[in-house]
C-alpha cells in the first residue's frame, strides 16, 4: 500500500518542545527546506520476474575451459576444501589506502543487503554458493530485493502492516511516525524483537553481525530526528494528530524522503569514492563512460557475484576502547560500538582492497546437503568463487574486453583505462608472488580469470581501489539503478529538492550524519546516553561554557540532568 501521489497540503499550525527543541537546530538541507514530492510506500518498481540481468551477454562468454583453470576452488561437495593461494588466505591486518574506515566496510555490506537478495525464505537448510539450482528461472539467477537505493530493509516493515496501538505496541511508537527501539540485557540500544527473538525489520540479514544492526539502527534514528525536526517546524500537536490522515502523509513521506536521499548521497559520495577515487556525481560526467541504464531498474550478476563481494575491505579485528578489540563478528559487537570507532578522523582504517579476507569470516559458510548428515564449512573465499562459476560469469578478461570495445580502446595500445591501470600477465607480475600465486598466475596469462579473484588483484595494481574492470560494474550499475529511480537523487524528480538540500546530500558522509542523530547529552559519542555521560555532567556540575549546559542557560544545573534522564537509554 501506498501514500496517495498527490501534492503536499500546508501542515497546521500547533505546539511542540522538549529536548526535541534542540535537534530543530541543524546544518543546511535538513528538515527546514525538505522536499515536497512523496516516493511511493513499497520502494522502487521491480520486474515481475526479479531477475538479475547480464552486462556480458551469454553468447559473448566461453565456458569451455572454466572447469580447468588453475585457480582450483574445489569443484563440488565431494573435493571440499580446496588449497587456495596464501593471496586469499593472508590473516596480516592491511589497512586501507583509499581512507575507508571500518564502519564504511560494514556499510558496503549495508548497501549490499539493501540491493540484493537471493534466497526466498530466511529459514531454508541452504547456504550460499549453491541456491542457483534451487532459484533458477529460465536460465536467469533471481533477486529477491527490490533493486533499488530505497532503504527497504528499513521501511518494508510498513506502519501500515505493523501498526502500533496502545494494547499492542509493535516497530512503531504510538504516532506511528517513528521507528520504536528496545533495550537489551547489556542496556544497549536495539530493535524490537519478535517472542522468538527474531529483530522485527525488512532485512533479517541486518541482524547477523552487531555493526550492521548499529548502522541499520542509525538510518532509523535519522528518520526519527527528522519526524521530530518537521512537528517542531511546523508547530503540530502531535496528540490530535490523527493516522493516515493527510497531514501524518506529509510528516511521514518528508521524513523517509529526507533519510533516502541522505543515505544515497552518503553511497554516490563517500562509499563511491573509497571504492573507485571519485563519486558517482563525477562518473555520470564522465563523457567517455557507457553508464547505464542496461535494463532499469535491475543488479546484474556481475555486481552481484563479483565486483560487490569485498569482504576483503572487513578488517581482521573491530576496535571497541582504547585497548579492546573483537572479531568483526563478534557478539559484543551488539553491545555498540562507539562511534568514533567507526567512523570519523579518530576511526581505525577498514581492511584494504586485496585478496585477502580477515580469517574470522572466512569459515562462516556452512553448507547443507540434501542426503548428507554431516554439513561442510568452506572458505568465504572459496565461496566467492564457486558462486561466481555458478552464476556463470564473464571471466575478467572477457568484461575487459567488451568495456575496451564500448570505449573504442585498442587492446595493443591500451595500458590504462580512465587512470587506472589494466590487469595484465605483465602488471600481474609485478604484484603477484611466482611460487605462490603460480594458479592465479596461470589464469591471468591464460586470459581466463574468475571475475572475482580478477577485480581484487585487479584493486591490489591500483593502490587499494577499484580498478577499470571493477569500477566499471559498481558504477553502471549505480547509475542504471538511480537513473531508472524516479524519486533517487539522479531521477526525474530530484529537481524537487531544493539547491541547498541537493548540495547536501552531494556532500553527505556517514561521520555528518552521526552529528544528526547523537543526542546531545551522549558526551562520549557512543551511540546511547548512559552511565558515563551522567558521570561527565556530574563532574561539569556548575561549570560554564561546558558541552554538558544542554539547555544552553549558562550554568550545567538540574534543568541539564533532566534533559539527559529524558534522552537515557537513547
Amino acid at each position: 500500500m501506498s501514500g496517495r501521489p498527490r501534492a503536499k497540503c500546508p501542515v497546521l499550525p500547533a505546539a511542540a518542545g522538549g529536548l526535541a527543541l534542540m535537534l530543530a537546530i541543524s546544518p543546511d538541507g535538513s528538515a527546514q527546506d525538505a522536499p515536497l514530492f512523496t516516493r511511493p510506500f513499497d520502494g522502487v518498481p521491480v520486474p515481475a520476474l526479479e531477475l538479475y540481468l547480464r552486462i556480458v551477454p551469454l553468447e559473448q562468454i566461453n565456458f569451455e575451459n572454466d572447469d580447468k583453470r588453475h585457480l582450483d576452488v574445489g569443484g563440488g561437495p565431494d573435493s571440499l576444501p580446496a588449497d587456495l593461494p596464501p593471496r586469499f588466505t593472508d590473516d596480516r591486518t592491511t589497512r586501507s589506502t583509499s581512507g575507508m574506515t571500518t564502519g564504511g566496510s560494514y556499510f558496503g555490506q549495508f548497501v549490499d543487503h539493501d540491493l540484493t537478495l537471493t534466497r526466498l525464505r530466511f529459514d531454508e537448510l541452504l547456504i550460499e554458493p549453491f541456491v542457483f539450482r534451487y532459484h533458477e528461472t529460465e536460465g536467469s539467477f533471481q533477486n529477491r530485493r527490490t533493486p533499488g537505493f530505497d532503504l527497504d530493509p528499513l521501511y518494508r516493515i510498513s506502519p501500515l502492516e505493523y501498526p502500533s496501538t496502545p494494547e499492542n505496541l509493535g516497530p512503531w511508537d504510538l504516532s506511528n511516525l517513528r521507528f520504536r527501539f528496545s533495550i537489551n540485557r547489556s542496556g544497549a540500544l536495539d530493535f524490537i524483537r519478535g517472542g522468538s527473538g527474531i529483530a522485527i525489520i525488512g532485512d533479517p540479514r541486518n541482524d547477523i553481525t552487531g555493526v550492521i544492526g548499529q548502522l541499520h539502527r542509525a538510518f532509523m534514528k535519522l528518520h526519527n530526528v527528522q519526524v521530530d525536526k518537521i512537528i517542531i517546524r511546523d508547530r503540530i500537536d502531535e496528540l490530535s494528530l490523527e493516522f493516515l490522515s493527510e497531514q501524518w502523509w506529509d510528516i511521514f513521506n518528508e521524513a523517509r524522503n529526507y533519510t533516502t536521499a541522505y543515505y544515497q548521497g552518503i553511497v554516490c559520495n563517500e562509499l563511491a569514492q573509497q571504492l573507485t577515487g571519485r563519486t558517482l556525481f563525477e562518473a555520470i560526467q564522465d563523457p567517455r563512460q557507457p553508464l547505464g541504464p542496461v535494463g532499469a531498474p535491475h543488479v546484474t550478476v556481475e555486481f552481484a557475484g563479483g565486483a560487490f563481494r569485498l569482504h576483503t575491505l572487513i578488517p581482521t579485528e573491530v576496535q571497541v576502547a582504547p585497548d579492546t578489540f573483537l572479531d568483526p563478528i563478534d557478539e559484543q559487537l551488539r553491545n555498540g560500538v562507539p562511534w568514533p570507532y567507526l567512523f570519523g578522523p579518530t576511526a581505525p582504517l577498514a581492511g584494504k582492497l586485496d585478496a585477502a579476507v580477515a580469517a574470522p569470516l572466512r569459515q562462516i559458510v556452512s553448507l547443507i546437503i540434501p542426503g548428507i548428515q554431516i554439513p561442510i564449512t568452506l572458505d568465504l573465499a572459496q565461496v566467492n568463487l564457486l558462486r561466481g562459476r555458478e552464476m556463470k560469469l564473464p571471466s575478467g578478461e572477457e568484461y575487459l574486453a567488451l568495456l575496451m570495445d564500448e570505449l573504442r580502446l585498442d587492446p595493443k595500445n591500451t595500458s590504462t583505462i580512465r587512470g587506472k591501470l589494466i590487469l595484465t600477465p605483465r602488471t600481474a607480475a609485478a604484484i603477484l608472488d611466482p611460487r605462490d600465486d603460480a594458479d592465479l598466475l596461470a589464469d591471468i596469462i591464460n586470459g581466463d580469470t574468475d571475475l572475482w579473484a580478477y577485480i581484487l588483484i585487479e584493486g591490489e595494481l591500483n593502490d587499494g581501489v577499484l580498478g577499470p574492470v571493477g569500477q566499471d560494474i559498481i558504477e553502471r550499475n549505480w547509475a542504471e539503478l538511480l537513473l531508472a529511480d524516479d524519486w533517487s537523487l539522479l531521477g526525474k524528480y530530484s529537481d524537487q529538492f531544493t539547491p541547498k538540500q541537493m548540495d547536501f546530500f552531494r556532500s553527505a558522509t556517514f561521520g555528518r550524519l552521526l552529528d544528526e542523530i547523537l543526542s546531545p547529552a551522549d558526551f562520549d559519542s557512543d551511540g546511547r546516553v548512559g552511565i558515563l555521560d551522567l558521570l561527565f555532567l556530574l563532574a561539569e556540575w556548575g561549570e560554564s561554557d561546558s558541552p554538558a549546559d544542554l539547555n544552553a542557560d549558562g550554568t550545567v544545573d538540574v534543568a541539564d540532568l533532566i534533559l539527559l534522564w529524558e534522552e537515557w537509554g537513547f
